[in-house]
Protein backbone atom coordinates (compact mmCIF):
# COMPACT_ATOMS: atom_id res chain seq x y z
CA UNK A 1 0.00 0.00 0.00
CA UNK A 2 2.40 2.78 1.01
CA UNK A 3 6.06 2.82 -0.43
CA UNK A 4 9.48 2.41 2.01
CA UNK A 5 10.62 5.76 2.41
CA UNK A 6 14.15 6.87 2.17
CA UNK A 7 15.17 5.06 4.23
CA UNK A 8 14.15 1.87 3.45
CA UNK A 9 11.73 2.29 6.47
CA UNK A 10 8.31 0.99 5.88
CA UNK A 11 5.37 3.90 7.07
CA UNK A 12 4.12 3.62 10.93
CA UNK A 13 0.21 2.53 11.89
CA UNK A 14 -1.54 5.43 10.73
CA UNK A 15 -1.90 7.90 13.80
CA UNK A 16 -5.31 8.34 15.48
CA UNK A 17 -5.99 12.05 14.70
CA UNK A 18 -8.98 13.69 16.62
CA UNK A 19 -9.10 11.01 19.56
CA UNK A 20 -12.31 12.00 21.27
CA UNK A 21 -11.07 13.64 25.06
CA UNK A 22 -7.08 14.43 23.30
CA UNK A 23 -6.20 17.52 23.16
CA UNK A 24 -4.06 17.04 20.52
CA UNK A 25 -2.26 14.91 18.28
CA UNK A 26 1.37 14.81 17.93
CA UNK A 27 2.87 13.51 14.64
CA UNK A 28 6.93 12.53 15.14
CA UNK A 29 9.91 12.35 12.77
CA UNK A 30 9.85 8.98 14.52
CA UNK A 31 7.12 7.85 12.58
CA UNK A 32 6.91 9.75 9.20
CA UNK A 33 8.15 8.82 6.37
CA UNK A 34 10.63 10.93 4.14
CA UNK A 35 10.79 10.73 0.31
CA UNK A 36 13.77 12.27 -2.22
CA UNK A 37 16.84 13.42 -0.81
CA UNK A 38 15.49 14.25 3.20
CA UNK A 39 17.05 12.05 5.47
CA UNK A 40 17.06 10.79 9.33
CA UNK A 41 18.96 13.05 11.99
CA UNK A 42 20.29 9.67 13.44
CA UNK A 43 19.38 5.83 13.20
CA UNK A 44 17.68 5.49 16.69
CA UNK A 45 13.97 7.21 15.70
CA UNK A 46 13.29 7.96 19.38
CA UNK A 47 14.47 11.78 18.70
CA UNK A 48 15.39 11.86 15.14
CA UNK A 49 14.51 14.69 12.93
CA UNK A 50 13.94 14.83 9.09
CA UNK A 51 16.90 17.06 7.75
CA UNK A 52 18.74 17.39 4.06
CA UNK A 53 15.42 19.25 2.25
CA UNK A 54 16.78 20.77 -0.36
CA UNK A 55 14.29 20.44 -3.29
CA UNK A 56 10.82 20.26 -4.13
CA UNK A 57 10.61 17.10 -5.14
CA UNK A 58 11.54 16.05 -1.35
CA UNK A 59 8.60 15.27 1.22
CA UNK A 60 7.58 14.34 4.53
CA UNK A 61 4.93 11.97 4.78
CA UNK A 62 2.81 10.70 8.33
CA UNK A 63 -0.28 8.12 7.67
CA UNK A 64 -3.00 9.39 9.70
CA UNK A 65 -6.43 7.63 10.76
CA UNK A 66 -9.14 10.82 11.64
CA UNK A 67 -11.74 9.81 13.95
CA UNK A 68 -13.40 12.90 14.49
CA UNK A 69 -13.39 15.26 10.80
CA UNK A 70 -13.22 18.81 11.14
CA UNK A 71 -10.71 21.58 11.73
CA UNK A 72 -7.70 21.17 12.68
CA UNK A 73 -4.72 24.01 13.19
CA UNK A 74 -1.56 22.28 11.89
CA UNK A 75 1.96 23.86 13.35
CA UNK A 76 5.17 22.65 12.81
CA UNK A 77 8.29 22.24 15.00
CA UNK A 78 11.23 23.53 12.89
CA UNK A 79 14.89 24.73 12.65
CA UNK A 80 15.95 26.50 9.50
CA UNK A 81 19.45 28.90 8.91
CA UNK A 82 18.51 32.30 8.85
CA UNK A 83 20.05 32.77 4.83
CA UNK A 84 17.45 29.76 4.30
CA UNK A 85 14.39 31.26 5.85
CA UNK A 86 11.25 31.91 3.65
CA UNK A 87 10.48 28.36 2.03
CA UNK A 88 6.86 27.96 1.15
CA UNK A 89 5.60 24.52 2.54
CA UNK A 90 2.14 22.77 2.00
CA UNK A 91 0.51 20.47 4.13
CA UNK A 92 -2.04 18.17 1.82
CA UNK A 93 -4.06 15.50 2.94
CA UNK A 94 -6.18 14.35 0.11
CA UNK A 95 -8.25 17.59 -1.25
CA UNK A 96 -7.10 19.31 2.04
CA UNK A 97 -4.67 21.70 1.79
CA UNK A 98 -2.52 24.75 4.56
CA UNK A 99 0.43 26.37 3.63
CA UNK A 100 2.56 28.90 5.52
CA UNK A 101 6.44 30.25 4.84
CA UNK A 102 9.11 29.12 6.89
CA UNK A 103 10.73 31.59 9.50
CA UNK A 104 12.27 33.36 10.81
CA UNK A 105 15.39 31.82 10.86
CA UNK A 106 16.11 29.53 14.00
CA UNK A 107 19.10 27.55 13.70
CA UNK A 108 20.82 25.78 17.25
CA UNK A 109 23.06 23.76 17.76
CA UNK A 110 22.95 20.13 18.16
CA UNK A 111 23.34 19.55 21.91
CA UNK A 112 26.37 17.36 22.38
CA UNK A 113 27.48 18.67 25.62
CA UNK A 114 25.39 16.39 27.71
CA UNK A 115 26.84 12.80 27.14
CA UNK A 116 29.92 11.40 29.26
CA UNK A 117 30.21 8.38 27.32
CA UNK A 118 30.39 8.82 23.26
CA UNK A 119 27.52 7.83 21.40
CA UNK A 120 27.27 5.25 19.05
CA UNK A 121 23.71 4.96 17.81
CA UNK A 122 21.37 7.44 19.30
CA UNK A 123 21.31 10.86 17.57
CA UNK A 124 21.48 14.12 19.05
CA UNK A 125 18.81 16.80 19.45
CA UNK A 126 18.24 20.38 19.32
CA UNK A 127 15.60 22.86 20.64
CA UNK A 128 12.83 23.34 17.68
CA UNK A 129 10.53 26.65 17.51
CA UNK A 130 6.98 26.11 16.39
CA UNK A 131 5.34 27.35 13.12
CA UNK A 132 1.36 27.68 12.55
CA UNK A 133 0.72 26.90 9.39
CA UNK A 134 -3.09 27.49 10.10
CA UNK A 135 -6.35 25.55 10.15
CA UNK A 136 -6.95 22.37 7.73
CA UNK A 137 -10.17 20.52 7.36
CA UNK A 138 -9.49 16.78 7.94
CA UNK A 139 -12.14 14.26 6.36
CA UNK A 140 -12.89 11.00 8.27
CA UNK A 141 -10.54 7.92 7.58
CA UNK A 142 -7.31 7.25 6.57
CA UNK A 143 -5.33 9.05 4.66
CA UNK A 144 -1.75 10.66 4.33
CA UNK A 145 -0.34 13.64 5.60
CA UNK A 146 2.24 15.11 3.24
CA UNK A 147 4.32 18.37 3.85
CA UNK A 148 6.20 19.26 0.80
CA UNK A 149 7.88 22.75 -0.54
CA UNK A 150 6.29 24.36 -3.17
CA UNK A 151 9.20 27.70 -3.01
CA UNK A 152 12.47 27.61 -1.75
CA UNK A 153 14.60 30.64 -1.72
CA UNK A 154 17.55 29.35 -0.22
CA UNK A 155 20.08 25.86 0.05
CA UNK A 156 17.62 24.52 2.26
CA UNK A 157 13.66 24.51 3.84
CA UNK A 158 13.74 23.13 6.97
CA UNK A 159 14.71 20.11 9.71
CA UNK A 160 11.45 18.75 10.66
CA UNK A 161 11.21 17.75 14.25
CA UNK A 162 7.29 16.83 14.51
CA UNK A 163 3.79 17.82 13.34
CA UNK A 164 0.79 19.15 15.43
CA UNK A 165 -2.74 18.90 15.00
CA UNK A 166 -4.68 20.59 17.86
CA UNK A 167 -9.11 20.77 17.01
CA UNK A 168 -10.04 24.12 16.25
CA UNK A 169 -13.29 24.78 18.62
CA UNK A 170 -15.82 26.67 17.13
Amino acid sequence: RDLPDADGRRPAEPFPVGVPGSPHTELPARDGGSRGGISRSGKAPNSSFFTTWTTADDAITWSVDVKTPGRYEAILWYTCPEADAGATVELACGDATVSGRVGPGWDPPLERDDDRVPRAAEGYSKPFRPLVLGPIDLPAGVGTLVLRATAIPGKSVADVRRRVLVPVRD
